[in-house]
């Protein structure tokens, strides 16, 4: 990193844990740790840590009863963008199929508002399943022009 806090070389991030809250917990004090010692920039940081919290919740709670659930996360920070690659090995949901919500709160059904808010704080979102395993990769630029 730049002493400007601009992003001057890549940084690679690895964890793999355990699909439960506590580790969700322990995850997102050790991302936001990360963060501060790579000097990400604060906006970014925010948006980042929104994102895993939400991508790694839905893989949480959608796996409660399964203990054999397994994440594994690779973010890769560089000059231009920050790259999340989410992988476990519970029950299959694709999330880039979720439609967005529509209408008032008060008449929708519950759920979706999680992933809509990924895919407004990341430029790209792919999912896919392979050897029996959920493969969710999410995008952003570094730097985003407000919208």
């Amino acid at each position: 990193m730049s002493r400007r806090g601009g992003l001057t070389e890549a940084y690679v991030w690895r964890v793999q844990m355990p699909a439960r809250q506590a580790a969700l917990n322990v995850l997102l004090e050790r991302f936001e740790a990360f963060a501060r010692r790579q000097r990400m920039p604060a906006g970014l940081r925010r948006d980042v840590h929104l994102v895993l919290d939400e991508t790694v919740s839905n893989v949480v709670h959608a796996n409660v009863k399964a203990r054999a659930t397994r994440l594994g996360l690779e973010l890769v920070l560089d000059q231009g963008s920050v790259t999340l690659e989410i992988i476990d090995n519970g029950k299959a949901f694709d999330p880039t199929m979720v439609q967005p919500a529509r209408g008032s709160i008060l008449d929708r059904p519950v759920g979706g508002l999680g992933i809509q808010l990924v895919r407004g704080l990341m430029d790209t979102v792919s999912y896919t399943r392979q050897h029996g395993s959920n493969h969710l990769v999410m995008t952003r630029a570094a730097a985003r022009r407000k919208r």
